[in-house]
């Protein structure tokens, strides 16, 4: 376990999969510092790695759960992130960038890492070149929360469904009268 760094200029991306249309109500990351979690976070969903392709971003308020502490000695605080959104995007692979100021007592925030991932890289802002690079077989933690948007019907299927109902009604109509 271990974290990449989201303070400004800074940023890193992971990838998530929507199976079904659906609307984004939350996101929740795990985020690492030496003292409190982020306050703000700025979200870009995009269809590619750094907020290339943007879909959509905004500034979000964040709502931090203390999670523990590190296990490698370094006296990190541990925290569950959660920011609210309303996002509605269709099926598909995006990608989530996030970055944040530095904690209340300036200490860096850091994105945490997970072994539960789809698979791929995830990417992070290298600090000497400002240039977004894939960190190779890492993935960030980060869970997605939302409702499946109801697939409104075509025009056509409900003249269809509509003329159908009419010609049982006159079938019925003229079984009766007989």
């Amino acid at each position: 376990m271990g974290g990449w760094w989201l303070g400004q200029p800074g940023a890193s991306s992971d990838n998530f999969l929507l199976q079904s249309p659906s609307t984004i109500n939350s996101i929740t990351f795990s985020s690492w510092s030496h003292g409190s979690g982020p306050s703000i976070v700025f979200w870009k969903i995009s269809s590619s790695p750094g907020g290339v392709g943007s879909i959509a971003s905004g500034t979000a308020g964040v709502s931090d759960s203390f999670n523990g502490t590190d296990s490698l000695g370094s006296a990190y605080s541990i925290y569950n992130s959660t920011f609210l959104l309303q996002q509605n995007l269709s099926a598909g692979n995006y990608w989530l960038t996030l970055s944040t100021n530095n904690s209340s007592n300036g200490s860096y925030v850091y994105w945490g890492t997970s072994n539960n991932g789809i698979g791929g890289n995830a990417y992070s802002t290298q600090l000497s070149t400002g240039n977004f690079t894939a960190i190779a077989g890492w993935e960030l933690s980060l869970e997605v929360e939302g409702t499946p948007v109801a697939p409104v019907p075509e025009p056509g299927s409900m003249i269809l469904l509509g003329s159908g109902l009419l010609g049982t009604a006159y079938a019925v109509r003229r079984k009766l009268i007989k």
